[in-house]
């Protein structure tokens, strides 16, 4: 009797030991993982896997492999928690954000789906709102940014996604003034919940570039540089605030900086150029502006324009006219502002007298292309 009673107290134990272990190493891992320290975080989850395979463990592991960027490996891991549960809800919620973060948005949303319907949760329809602002379908984005802050009104970042999409769904630069008020709204209640949240500043600071309030523009970018010193879009943004202050020697180290974070991001490129355009400096605003022809499609029209505007102030008027026909080739001109730009910026003063100029002017603003 003694003798069994032993090994019952015995068993006890060690499952009281094997609990605390278990206890221990997800603590341990978890405390790696809110230091950023990934390679003991993941050491940390492995050895727990080997003693415990279960979801909770798989789980651990493939979000601080995603964190890591090995996409691959932390896919397998997430599958196989769903595979040990299949209302796992928080596998699921990790499996959006990595495709979300791989660009997949629709096998994204296919996760964030099977996440919601196991649990309506705001983190799950904030990120599926992006999925869906990321597939320009900013109605839908709403809608899930509406239901996200149903059930947490205190959510910052939701009321920073749900501004964007409201302007974007209009398109920020034809946004009309009360869609641009619309979305301050909801910017001013993100700063208003987290003072620290360096894109709302950012996002805010368009908003008022594009209400012509360029002091407010100004000091919203500067706080949200102030507090992330590291975002090309910032830089970009504080460049466009300053070309529009006249300030073109401050806004060109702006967009040098935008460049140097990203030197693949050809609207900063475009934008650089018209600044060096503005400095008369024209053989940095031609390598800038054939950069953005290589890099972008959407951007060739302007480009072409800009390029006639160089030859324009060089008094080079073939390639002047060259340049005109291939912005009208690439459909331009449909966009009125630039005809009435080829009428009025001061680089085509000297043809406007000019039966060539004012035949292929005549041509774009009646004519075929």
């Amino acid at each position: 009797m003694i003798k069994n009673i032993y090994y019952i107290v015995l068993l006890i134990f060690c499952q009281v030991g094997m609990a605390q272990q278990k206890h221990q190493l997800l603590e341990m891992g978890d405390i790696y993982l809110k230091h950023n320290n990934y390679a003991m975080a993941t050491n940390m989850y492995q050895q727990y896997i080997k003693l415990f395979p279960n979801d909770t463990g798989y789980y651990h592991l493939g979000n601080v492999l995603r964190l890591q960027k090995q996409y691959e490996e932390a896919i397998i891991n997430l599958e196989k928690s769903i595979h040990y549960n299949k209302n796992f809800q928080p596998a699921y919620s990790i499996l959006g954000k990595l495709y979300n973060e791989q660009f997949d948005y629709n096998t994204a949303i296919m996760y964030l789906d099977a996440a919601l319907k196991i649990n309506p949760n705001a983190d799950d329809y904030n990120e599926r709102g992006m999925s869906y602002y990321k597939l320009n379908n900013f109605e839908q984005a709403i809608d899930n940014f509406d239901m996200a802050l149903g059930i947490d009104s205190t959510l910052a970042i939701c009321y920073n996604n749900r501004a964007s999409a409201k302007y974007n769904n209009q398109n920020i630069a034809k946004a009309s003034k009360a869609d641009l008020l619309n979305a301050l709204e909801d910017y001013n209640k993100a700063i208003a919940i987290n003072n620290k949240l360096a894109l709302s500043y950012r996002n805010r600071a368009f908003v008022y570039y594009y209400l012509d309030s360029l002091e407010l523009a100004l000091n919203n970018i500067e706080q949200s540089i102030y507090l992330y010193n590291k975002d090309d879009i910032a830089f970009f943004c504080l460049g466009l605030i300053l070309y529009k202050e006249k300030k073109y020697s401050n806004a060109l180290e702006a967009y040098n900086q935008s460049i140097f974070l990203a030197n693949y991001i050809a609207d900063s490129y475009l934008e650089r150029a018209k600044t060096y355009l503005a400095l008369k400096d024209f053989a940095h605003a031609t390598t800038d502006l054939n950069q953005v022809i290589l890099f972008s499609n959407e951007l060739k029209g302007e480009s072409y324009l800009y390029l006639a505007a160089v030859a324009a102030w060089q008094k080079d008027k073939n390639t002047m006219l060259y340049n005109i026909k291939k912005a009208n080739n690439q459909s331009l001109f449909d966009d009125s502002k630039y005809i009435k730009y080829l009428q009025e910026y001061e680089a085509f003063d000297t043809f406007k007298n000019d039966a060539d100029f004012k035949k292929l002017l005549n041509k774009i603003k009646f004519g075929k292309k």
